[in-house]
């Protein structure tokens, strides 16, 4: 349980960097193969919201881990410790979720797929933490 946590804790934001990185490429490929009129709005709107939702999952992953490492470093297991951590994961989820659904395009489909993957691996560190926080 513990080792598969230390490498969730690794793998999961490197996989949020990975998806926003296919996700910004597939956008500006999308835009240099003439899928986007450009007389539209600006492909700097989605860009700046797949920075902003990876900065807050990213943000979301910091906090988890410092609740995890208050927790056992004054080892207390108060109800508002979990209440944070559990709001702190329906936020990410919903986040995640949102991603995956927003992205679900036909000349989008591989950056849903990514957000897949780095749901699954969310999940599973969420299962992790339960574990770890009962």
């Amino acid at each position: 349980m513990k080792p598969l946590y230390k490498h969730l804790n690794h793998i999961y934001p490197v996989l949020l960097v990975i998806t926003s990185s296919v996700a910004i490429f597939t956008i500006l490929k999308n835009l240099s193969a003439g899928i986007y009129n450009t007389d539209r709005d600006s492909i700097g709107i989605p860009i700046g919201a797949i920075l902003i939702a990876g900065l807050m999952l990213f943000i979301f992953h910091l906090m988890q881990i410092f609740l995890y490492r208050k927790s056992r470093t004054h080892h207390t297991n108060d109800i508002l410790t979990k209440t944070a951590a559990l709001i702190i994961a329906i936020a990410s989820f919903v986040i995640l979720a949102d991603s995956i659904n927003y992205w679900a395009t036909p000349n989008h489909l591989i950056i849903s797929i990514f957000y897949s993957i780095s749901t699954i691996a969310f999940a599973i560190l969420q299962l992790q933490l339960l574990k770890i926080f009962q």
